[in-house]
């Protein structure tokens, strides 16, 4: 067993009757050579592990290009349990295991894609956003680089909140949170709760400000600081504003919220984009704006994990698949800021 290390992809391979726990010489220079391969642009589209024993070659060279074809192959019969034993500990997506999906869809090509940039690929396809079938079916089909798979101890209740709190932390990132004295999410939705969750474990005196009083209910319930937005006034004193709504009205809030020469995070997509907002306070007040998508699913399983943030308390009903389309209703209505669509099969 070795630490985690955040600069490095942890694989668990139980040693067994096969070839390759990454500990021989030769294992550990090849996985080096495929780092340097990714590092100067490889585009891995077709890979074969041969002699592949455990299957670490292969599973290593499939999270450097998640959207490659990989063949793992041994002469000898044992492999194929180990490879499968290998995969259900973690080293890949197993049949039958429960997995948090990316909803960011890139090609994994571009040049974008091969720099790290796979958030913000030209070609990508954002789930819930952009045109794609599959909505409440039971079977859909996403790319596997989507997929990262759960820890057995992460129980649905706080795992769904994966992809959504993932944005939480990129929005939190982008702003600098830790760095500012005064910082305001604004927002009624369930981004600005989870957005302020994280806020509060950096800068003890962030605070949620929500037009809804049952929003700012949920904020008394986590114990966490906040506001009516009705009760901000003009002082513009917030060091950071970060708006997770995305309208025009909340963009415009925000900025008045910030101080001269303050910064406003827009984490929010608005369903009626493309938007006309006021640029007049960032101009005359010289903010700094920035934006906040998406963010990898890592963080936010990990911290889900070890109850660093336990967002469970925020489910407000537990439906079935069929009454999927009402749920879809209920989410309109104040204070229901997530539902847990549970699939028997």
């Amino acid at each position: 067993d070795y630490p985690a290390d955040p600069d490095l992809i942890d694989f668990v391979i139980p040693a067994s009757q096969a070839f390759g726990t990454g500990q021989h010489k030769t294992t550990a220079g090849c996985l080096e050579m495929l780092g340097h391969m990714k590092a100067s642009g490889v585009i891995a589209r077709n890979l074969a592990d041969i002699g592949t024993g455990t299957g670490l070659l292969g599973f290593a060279a499939l999270a450097l290009w998640p959207r490659a074809l990989c063949t793992l192959t041994d002469i000898d019969a044992v492999c194929v349990g180990v490879v499968e034993d290998a995969s259900r500990a973690g080293a890949l997506p197993a049949k039958g295991a429960r997995g948090a999906i990316q909803p960011v869809f890139a090609c994994g090509r571009c040049e974008r894609c091969t720099g790290g940039l796979a958030m913000h690929c030209g070609m990508r396809t954002i789930l819930g956003v952009d045109d794609a079938s599959g909505a409440l079916s039971e079977l859909i089909a996403v790319p596997a680089g989507a997929c990262t798979p759960l820890a057995k101890d992460l129980d649905d209740e706080r795992a769904v909140f994966a992809p959504m709190l993932a944005r939480a932390l990129e929005a939190v990132r982008r702003g600098g949170v830790d760095k500012k004295t005064y910082a305001s999410v604004l927002g009624d939705d369930l981004l600005a709760v989870l957005t302020t969750l994280v806020a509060v474990e950096e800068n003890q005196f962030a605070r949620l400000v929500a037009a809804s009083e049952a929003t700012l209910r949920i904020g008394e319930q986590f114990g966490i600081r906040h506001r009516a937005l009705a009760e901000t006034g003009r002082r513009g004193d917030q060091e950071l504003v970060i708006d997770t709504t995305g309208s025009a009205e909340t963009i415009a809030a925000a900025c008045r919220m910030a101080r001269a020469r303050g910064h406003v995070v827009v984490a929010g997509i608005s369903a009626r984009a493309p938007i006309a907002v006021d640029l007049s306070h960032i101009a005359l007040d010289e903010l700094e704006i920035h934006g906040a998508g998406f963010g990898p699913l890592g963080g936010a399983i990990e911290r889900l994990a070890r109850r660093a943030i336990d967002p469970s308390p925020l489910i407000s009903r537990r439906i079935g698949l069929a009454d999927c389309a009402k749920g879809l209703a209920a989410l309109a209505e104040p204070g229901v800021f997530s539902l847990l669509v549970q699939v028997t099969r």
